[in-house]
């Protein structure tokens, strides 16, 4: 009889957290769906607001974060500092393309926030394509495979 009983509210137990759970996820699903629609309304929102998030869901704290700045720092100050650290990360002195990516947008944010225009890339130097007469002939064909320089 007692276990009976003892199953009986187990199974009633069961029961009750499975309608609470099904219930919160409900709650949390309908919660992720309105925070989705508000979220590209942010962008518009007051410019004091230091969670606002712009350009590529950057926030604008994060962008001051990210190059290292405080938030009274004057344009042009913050120009360079994005050029700095935009040829730092590059693939080519050892960055990654992650965190020069961080770094553009941290830039593009504080652009958008401050309503500056936004800036250009900084470019690298172009290699000269050497003239076609200073190449050497073409391999006379002795049946080997051609040998490749290391």
């Amino acid at each position: 009889m007692a276990g009976k009983i003892l199953a009986q509210l187990v199974v009633m137990g069961g029961q009750v957290f499975l309608r609470a759970f099904t219930q919160a996820y409900r709650q949390a699903a309908a919660n992720a769906g309105k925070a989705g629609a508000t979220g590209a309304s942010q962008a518009g929102a007051k410019a004091d607001d230091k969670k606002k998030v712009v350009a590529g869901g950057m926030e604008v704290r994060e962008a001051w974060k990210v190059l290292g700045l405080e938030d009274t720092a004057p344009p042009d100050e913050i120009e360079s500092r994005f050029k700095h650290l935009f040829e730092v990360t590059d693939r080519d002195n050892g960055g990654t393309l992650y965190i020069q990516s961080k770094v553009y947008r941290a830039k593009e944010a504080l652009d958008i926030e401050l309503g500056l225009a936004p800036s250009e890339l900084p470019t690298k130097p172009t290699e000269t394509p050497t003239p076609a007469s200073t190449t050497p002939p073409p391999a006379k064909d002795n049946g080997e495979p051609p040998k490749k320089d290391l």
